[in-house]
């Protein structure tokens, strides 16, 4: 991916947040037991994973999508999940969720071991909501269903086997997001 100077995310205000999460990692870069070789902000990588590009000495990175409120909010279910219908460009119309899923597939391969990791200064959503034309579809609380989720997946032996039956439309629509991810 190849930015000029007019395309290149993130250069300054109101990316301030952004900068801020990667300057904590720049101050632990000072201490070498933490074993960071690098920092980037705004890494020339899949969009989704560019704000800060941690590289630690043995190989490995860390991706940081950094998602940054300046009023009261929270990250939903549906904050993960919805797709931004309003996008002309059809090749751009992903979700969060699967924007991630989308760039860590083209950047797996490339290096010895990687971590992505949303950051953000919400609060984890604490209510159900109603999605879809009819609203039919029932999406779970993210604080609830974050922490099942972690409870499922350190107990299944393989992905079809956590499930969410009283969420199941949800379910599905989180599963969709991660379309790119094969799971054999």
């Amino acid at each position: 991916m190849n930015y000029s100077e007019k395309t290149k995310p993130g250069m300054g205000d109101p990316y301030w947040y952004e900068w801020s999460v990667g300057q904590q990692y720049i101050i632990d870069m000072l201490n070498p037991d933490n074993n960071i070789k690098c920092v980037e902000l705004q890494a020339d990588i899949e969009l989704g994973l560019d704000d800060v590009v941690v590289m630690y000495v043995n190989g490995e990175k860390l991706f940081i999508q950094v998602k940054h409120t300046r009023v009261d909010d929270t990250l939903t279910f549906g904050d993960l999940v919805s797709i931004d219908n309003s996008k002309m460009d059809e090749n751009s119309k992903y979700s969060l969720l699967g924007e991630l899923a989308k760039s860590w597939i083209k950047e797996k391969d490339k290096y010895q071991k990687i971590r992505v990791c949303l950051f953000t200064n919400r609060k984890v959503g604490n209510r159900v909501s109603s999605a879809g034309q009819d609203r039919s579809v029932k999406r779970p609380a993210l604080n609830t269903f974050w922490e099942e989720l972690k409870e499922q997946i350190t107990s299944a032996k393989t992905f079809n086997e956590i499930v969410f039956p009283e969420y199941e439309s949800a379910w599905n629509e989180w599963k969709s997001q991660l379309k790119y991810i094969d799971w054999k």
